[in-house]
């Protein structure tokens, strides 16, 4: 997935009146830069928060948009929406890897994946299907959520 997809649904939500945080550890820390999200006028950089004070904020949010990590995981745990944003990659697949709950609502491209182990990119005739969860679908779940 293209790193504008979350800057432009993190600024979407801002401009419908939506309070944003951004999570991660410092792994994350060079895709969350490459997204410019951190640059946008009212995003919350949530980066250093980490176990029991990751847990309040998880509980007070009104939506989670996370991939497949362990705070989607989490939010579902607490009962928080989730939307989940996977790849059809089958060791990625939302079959195996989603959160559980009945607030949790998955993303993930309708194509024949053939990658097995991760994406074979150009190579695939279905590349690059991740554009197929547009930030306008991404932000109707969110909406439908809060």
């Amino acid at each position: 997935m293209a790193t504008p997809f979350y800057h432009d649904l993190a600024e979407k939500l801002i401009i419908a009146g939506a309070t944003v945080a951004v999570t991660g550890t410092k792994m994350d820390h060079e895709f969350i830069d490459k997204t410019r999200i951190l640059q946008i006028r009212g995003i919350i950089s949530l980066d250093t928060v980490t176990g029991a004070d990751l847990l309040g904020v998880l509980a007070l949010a009104k939506a989670v948009v996370a991939p497949s990590t362990g705070v989607a995981h989490l939010a579902a745990a607490l009962g928080v929406p989730v939307i989940g944003i996977y790849s059809p990659v089958q060791v990625q697949s939302p079959k195996r890897w989603s959160p559980l709950g009945d607030r949790v609502q998955v993303l993930v491209p309708n194509v024949p994946c053939p990658g097995i182990f991760e994406c074979l990119g150009k190579k695939c005739p279905h590349y690059d299907c991740m554009e197929q969860i547009t930030v306008d679908s991404a932000m109707s779940c969110v909406m439908d959520k809060i």
